[in-house]
């Protein structure tokens, strides 16, 4: 009980302050660095292959490309619209991550 509380008065000072963070926002890592993954599986707007990145429940995301710009790498992170009702859909840019 008291730890509901405290989450409570958390918020609550969190909307005074003009600040709202929701509670359910889902974000996806993008990192300096994947691991080998499968994309664009079951087949339909893009042909499956196999990319560095990372899976999770909601989808994969994976780079697309690296660019070096002032002696840092910019990874360019995409996601990989496949599954659910659709099947493969084109893939949409997610963001970048400089190291």
């Amino acid at each position: 009980m008291a730890r509901k509380l405290v989450a409570a008065a958390a918020t609550g000072l969190l909307v005074t302050a003009g600040l709202f963070v929701p509670a359910s926002t889902a974000t996806a890592s993008t990192a300096c660095s994947g691991s080998s993954i499968t994309i664009n599986k079951p087949s339909g707007a893009e042909a499956a292959s196999t990319a560095s990145g990372h899976g999770h429940v909601t989808g994969n995301h994976y780079i697309r490309s690296t660019t070096i710009s002032a002696g840092k790498v910019i990874y360019t992170w995409w996601a990989d619209n496949s599954g659910g009702s659709n099947g493969d859909t084109w893939d949409t840019f997610y963001s970048t991550k400089t190291c």
